[in-house]
């Protein structure tokens, strides 16, 4: 998973409960990656890799090979002095959506749905991403939107988005939402996910 593995230095873990953890090598005087596996040598399992540092979940007692490694990023291959820490992960952002009863259409056939989110966290990026589904007829008109870039600072903030059908036009009446909110800070996500029935109006 990694351009090179020079310099390399193993570790083993076993964990002593279920949970998330993170191995952090960012602070070491050269660029340095972190690989983390199961099994035995030249059988391994991958967990997670990354450069600077990655999360994995962890199984009580299960026993995790870390490898700290010279990815060579900054165009050398010889380490240099090595800082790890191996600790509980934080928690990844806390993320909460809900979508209004009542959405609205216009002439062109698109839709707009609409609701409020509230996060909390440090984040590095934030979505939400809509598919919408009514029955037209005979025929199901099924459509998606996307917006980026709600605040996560605990306060509940409304959001939109507009969805073009892909094979048809929305109308008045009932649809289905299909709503997640993602918000991500540098190594996980929180999500929240919502399917709600809307009366689309004009």
């Amino acid at each position: 998973c990694a351009p090179a593995t020079d310099a390399s230095v193993w570790y083993e873990l076993t964990a002593a409960a279920d949970g998330a953890i993170l191995v952090d090598v960012s602070a070491s005087d050269y660029s340095a990656g972190v690989l983390v596996g199961t099994g035995n040598p030249g059988s391994f399992s991958l967990e997670a890799c990354g450069p600077g540092a990655v999360v994995f979940s962890a199984v009580n007692g299960q026993t995790y090979t870390i490898l700290a490694f010279d990815d060579q990023l900054d165009g050398g291959g010889n380490g240099g002095t090595l800082s790890i820490t191996v600790d509980v992960a934080p928690p990844p952002p806390t993320v909460d959506v809900t979508v209004d009863p009542v959405g609205r259409f216009n002439k062109s056939g698109s839709a707009t749905i609409s609701g409020t989110v509230t996060c909390s966290g440090e984040v590095e990026f934030t979505f939400i991403d809509v598919q919408l589904t009514q029955r037209v007829g005979r025929f199901s008109v099924t459509g998606f939107g996307f917006v980026e870039g709600f605040v996560c600072d605990g306060t509940t903030q409304p959001w939109s988005v507009e969805v073009f059908g892909s094979n048809g036009l929305f109308k008045g009446g009932r649809a289905v939402a299909v709503t997640f909110a993602v918000a991500c800070d540098a190594l996980s996500c929180g999500e929240d996910f919502a399917e709600t029935t809307v009366r689309l109006r004009r």
